[in-house]
């Protein structure tokens, strides 16, 4: 990969032991360069308990078992090897259960005729590293078309599953302002059922660029799940990582492995698809951390496009920086709301980011977090929001 001034790697200082493990396990590629800086950190040794701990906490312990698993059994501790074994094994229990729930309620949605598909979770586990038990997740998501979110609540209900918080059909914000419901189950994993890929700081309207068209089916535990394109999922894991500000490391590594298997991705389609959405910095930024963390090899073309934005660039390098030096996300909703906007390239774009805010900030369950000279504003916002085309077509529906 070239390198260049920009590149954050060129001027980072020291990190801890287990800081440089994270950014060797997130990596796409496992070639010898990356088994032989792994051995050497092994063999240069550390605190593994704390190392496993963070692990953990990261999401990463089926990434690192498998870094770990093609290193000389001699550099790692015969204790921490049996540690991360024990968590390993507890990781693919967790998998497995979230297997069968998605099997089980995917069959139940689609026995009643209601179109479905599932992104993230074990389809994105397949996709990006070859196996569903390769990739920790705590829930399983589905996506069904604005008009069944009801019909297919009603279904999951049957089968054990209740929202996360008490929502009545037919409340006027829960359908101007959601665009997905969690859902709980006393024996298995959590549900989140979706209608819309976009919240209020981050309008991304995927599923009106004809999503269903470029559907794929995937194979999950002998089940053939509907899922994203390559390009779709890319671009949606770029998405769904902005919204948290880059701090979760196993996002830095799903969109590594992403890049590193797509041998065949549609360059042209990702970058149409994100000039659609309004996503383009996002998808910029993305591939930059891939670049600078994850040592992601792109196409000249596409490593020019990514830099070509020094807003993009700076974001990514500011990204980076926050989580080396283990930083929390903003916090607070009008900084977030100012750094949602900056994400947008399009001035129309981080209107509607401020419009959607705010039109959400009406409701009483957030109300109180605004100032009262606020409230003049919202109306005329929240009306621009809608008209702005909070209904959605079909799965399958074209862009209009």
């Amino acid at each position: 990969m070239n390198r260049d001034a920009t590149t954050p790697d060129d001027a980072r200082g020291p990190m801890s032991w287990d800081t440089h493990w994270l950014h060797v396990v997130v990596r796409g590629d496992r070639g010898p360069r990356t088994l032989h800086e792994a051995e050497t950190l092994a063999r240069r040794g550390g605190d593994w308990t704390h190392l496993l701990r963070r692990v953990q906490h990261e999401a990463l312990v089926p990434h690192l078992a498998a870094l770990l698993e093609r290193l000389p059994s001699d550099c790692v501790p015969t204790d921490a090897r049996a540690a991360l074994r024990a968590r390993l094994v507890a990781h693919s229990a967790r998998c497995l259960l979230s297997i069968q729930q998605l099997i089980s309620s995917m069959k139940a949605l689609e026995a009643a005729g209601i179109e479905v598909l599932t992104f993230k979770g074990p389809v994105l586990g397949q996709l990006a590293f070859g196996d569903p038990l390769a990739r920790a997740y705590v829930d399983v998501d589905l996506l069904v078309g604005r008009s069944d979110r009801h019909r297919a609540a009603t279904i999951l209900a049957r089968l054990g599953y209740t929202p996360e918080w008490p929502v009545a059909p037919g409340a006027a914000s829960f359908l101007r302002h959601s665009c997905s419901v969690a859902l709980k189950h006393d024996r298995a994993g959590d549900l989140d059922l979706h209608w819309g890929l976009s919240t209020p700081l981050m309008p991304f309207a995927l599923d009106r660029t004809g999503l269903g068209s470029r559907t794929r089916v995937i194979e999950v535990g002998d089940y053939p799940a509907r899922t994203m394109g390559c390009e779709d999922t890319l671009l949606h894991a770029c998405v769904h990582a902005a919204r948290d500000d880059w701090i979760y490391w196993r996002a830095h590594a799903d969109v590594a492995a992403l890049l590193s298997r797509a041998e065949s991705l549609n360059w042209p389609l990702l970058q149409r698809l994100a000039r659609q959405t309004g996503t383009t910095r996002m998808l910029r930024i993305g591939l930059l951390l891939a670049m600078f963390r994850a040592r992601a090899t792109l196409p000249s073309a596409i490593t020019t496009w990514a830099r070509s934005d020094p807003q993009a660039v700076a974001l990514a390098i500011d990204y980076q920086a926050t989580l080396d030096a283990g930083r929390p996300a903003l916090q607070g909703t009008r900084r977030r709301i100012v750094r949602a906007a900056g994400l947008r390239e399009r001035v129309g774009d981080k209107v509607l980011v401020v419009a959607g805010a705010l039109a959400r900030a009406s409701e009483p369950r957030a109300a109180e977090t605004w100032a009262p000279w606020t409230w003049p504003i919202r109306r005329p916002l929240r009306l621009l929001r809608d008209v702005c085309g909070q209904e959605r077509p079909p799965l399958g529906g074209q862009t209009p």
